[in-house]
């Protein structure tokens, strides 16, 4: 073999090692960029992920929250006293506003005797208070005054007005109690959030009748 022919071989494998080794370079290129962009679709995919975790935290979050907050009802209790003719006794006219500031409606079952319990008051010459039950009342119906009313619904953030006529037998202190229990589906909830909760709804109201 000549000098002149190892110059060319020598040449044409420098060439060969040139033409793989850019040929590798490129390949190492193409790799990088699969790898890089996979690497910033899979963060993608993190960072979405954890907006959704970040999204169902915060509304379970909501829904813990709006458990707790549940129906918050407020009544206020007032009194109208009327004498009617023939009755030796005397009527109450009681309206009961009834507010509520929760997220959830609320359902104001009433018992069959009624919601409204009313006591005459006597105080003992000790200065102690003795009750007497002298009347149960309960809410008509809207279209029918002899039916009873079996419920109210009061919606999150509204009110309701209910109203009874009551005989009592005389003038005298008298203590009215409306009392209804908190409803089945109330009662669900505050167990699955372990709420501690009354199980009735009352309101209370001492009244002298003149």
């Amino acid at each position: 073999m000549s000098l002149e022919q190892a110059k060319t071989i020598l040449e044409l494998v420098r060439t060969s090692l040139e033409c793989l080794a850019f040929i590798g370079a490129g390949a190492w290129a193409i790799y990088t960029f699969n790898a890089l962009r996979q690497f910033a679709r899979a963060k993608i995919e993190i960072a979405s992920t954890e907006a959704s975790l970040r999204k169902t935290e915060a509304e379970v979050a909501r829904l813990a929250e709006q458990a707790r907050i549940g129906a918050l009802i407020h009544f206020d209790l007032s009194v109208t006293t009327y004498k009617v003719p023939d009755y030796s006794g005397l009527c109450l006219n009681v309206t009961l506003d009834i507010s509520n500031d929760g997220i959830r409606n609320a359902e104001l079952r009433y018992e069959e005797d009624g919601p409204l319990l009313v006591y005459s008051v006597a105080v003992r010459p000790d200065s102690t208070l003795e009750y007497v039950r002298v009347a149960t009342s309960y809410v008509v119906s809207a279209t029918n005054p002899q039916a009873k009313s079996r419920r109210v619904i009061v919606r999150g953030g509204g009110r309701q007005r209910v109203d009874f006529l009551v005989p009592v037998p005389a003038a005298g202190l008298y203590l009215l109690v409306f009392t209804v229990p908190v409803s089945a589906r109330e009662r669900e909830i505050n167990a699955e959030f372990n709420i501690k909760a009354n199980t009735r709804w009352n309101a209370r109201k001492y009244v002298l009748a003149t």
